[in-house]
């Protein structure tokens, strides 16, 4: 005999995430219909989206999620390099109450400069690691929610 339940439980799991991409930003609907959608800023106030940064830029991505429940979370941004090495992670704690369900917040990245030395050997302030394409992984309470990428290059 079978078992329903456990079926359409497994077709659950498979079908947890569906991507929705829009333009520059991205929608993702998470589990329970949670949505998410993010952007990369160089400067506040956050009004010009871009995708190619310089080394000397601050990396901002804004994060806007709605369709919360009521409830603790936890979102964490992973800033990976070009080589996919975790460079950085910034976990946020924040919390959901009764007749709320959207939450907003930034974090940001900043290329760290070569000492004196090497940019007297190279003439190079910042390291060749740091040119490429970087990512950032989006985690809500342990789950991805999604994958942004972003260029840093001289232009």
């Amino acid at each position: 005999m079978v078992d329903w339940k456990k079926i359409t439980l497994l077709m659950s799991f498979s079908f947890l995430f569906l991507f929705v991409s829009v333009g520059e930003s991205t929608e993702m609907f998470f589990a329970d219909s949670v949505a998410v959608e993010t952007a990369f800023y160089s400067e506040k106030p956050f009004t010009e989206k871009k995708e190619n940064f310089a080394p000397s830029d601050t990396v901002y991505i804004l994060i806007s999620l709605s369709k919360l429940k009521p409830g603790k979370y936890e979102l964490v941004t992973d800033w990976n390099d070009p080589q996919g090495e975790l460079v950085r992670q910034i976990p946020r704690s924040f919390e959901i109450k009764k007749g709320q369900s959207k939450y907003k917040a930034s974090f940001w990245f900043r290329m760290l400069k070569t000492g004196r030395m090497k940019l007297l050997l190279t003439g190079s302030r910042y390291s060749n690691k740091s040119y490429g394409t970087w990512k950032v992984h989006v985690h809500l309470n342990g789950a991805t929610l999604i994958h942004q990428e972003f260029e840093i290059s001289d232009w």
